[in-house]
């Protein structure tokens, strides 16, 4: 079967590397509409067989779709490395570059993100991209694995870009990222440090790299577990209160503030926090639907 073709390392289909990309393309086709367990090798060895290409614009062209063609596939047997690649890579050419080398791959691919529900106009490509990637960031490592990739490889402007998004009502809804990986796993979950540990780091990256955003989600998700699980509001507050000081007020950290009033049993406060959350169109659109993860 084609899906199952010259797989392991230094293999190819044929000697001539140009024909070589094109068939890896065909084979990548076909592995995704089988749900192959071999799409991810079939991508590394699609990626050898483009550097083996001579021709600067060809190799270039070939690069682009298969990047593109990582997020048309979409699929959990894909690691996230591959969609984090895909992100650097395409970010690293020019968007004219990207669509006159594949215009039906770039077509489909953004008509598809145009689709997306919640995903504001000013939506830039690295933004797009990224929706494909927060399905992926759903336990502790991979969490993890996304900051590393965000303080190492990452470029500047798609930091920015990544921090700017963390605040649209869809993302919030799908967790940003961070509540979303922990609200994956949480009921599995008996150490709390690893979790706690992490947290500290994004928080250290978030003051570090300015992404205000996603230093928010670290606390918020941070005054959870020191909440709910730990017995910890004291504490909690105080990450509250210094991710304020850190990154600027929010409608995050006021709403996990009112969480922490409901699980210490301080109505009165909560309901005060909760009618200016709610009174506020700005806030409200945001309002997390997973802010009662863990209660009983």
């Amino acid at each position: 079967m084609v899906a199952f073709v010259a797989l392991e390392a230094g293999q190819s289909i044929t000697d001539d590397a140009f024909s070589g990309a094109i068939l890896r393309g065909l084979q990548f086709r076909v592995a995704r509409t089988l749900d192959s367990e071999s799409l991810h090798q079939i991508y590394e060895r699609w990626a050898e067989d483009i550097e083996r290409i001579q021709h600067s614009e060809a190799r270039a062209a070939n690069r682009a779709m298969m990047w593109l063609s990582i997020f048309l596939a979409d699929g959990p047997k894909l690691p996230l490395k591959c969609y984090l690649d895909a992100i650097s890579g395409l970010c690293s050419l020019p968007l004219s570059e990207i669509v006159t080398a594949q215009t039906d791959l770039c077509k489909n691919f953004f008509q598809s993100v145009k689709a997306t529900d919640g995903m504001p106009n000013s939506g830039t490509p690295a933004q797009a991209m990224f929706l494909s990637v927060i399905k992926h960031v759903r336990d502790l490592p991979s969490l993890d694995e996304l900051l590393q990739w965000l303080d190492n490889v990452a470029t500047d402007k798609i930091r920015q870009q990544f921090d700017t998004m963390l605040e649209w009502p869809l993302i919030q809804n799908l967790g940003a990222f961070v509540l979303g990986a922990f609200a994956a796993v949480y009921e599995q979950t008996e150490n709390w440090e690893p979790w706690l540990d992490l947290l500290q780091k994004i928080d250290e990256y978030a003051s570090r790299r300015r992404s205000p955003q996603f230093g928010h989600m670290a606390a918020k998700t941070n005054a959870i577990i020191l909440t709910e699980y730990l017995s910890r509001s004291e504490d909690a507050l105080k990450v509250l209160e210094q991710a304020e000081a850190t990154f600027g007020p929010s409608p995050v950290l006021m709403e996990q503030r009112a969480n922490i009033m409901f699980q210490t049993n301080d109505d009165e406060t909560m309901l005060a926090i909760w009618s200016n959350l709610t009174t506020d169109q700005v806030s409200k659109a945001t309002l997390d639907p997973l802010r009662f993860v863990g209660q009983e």
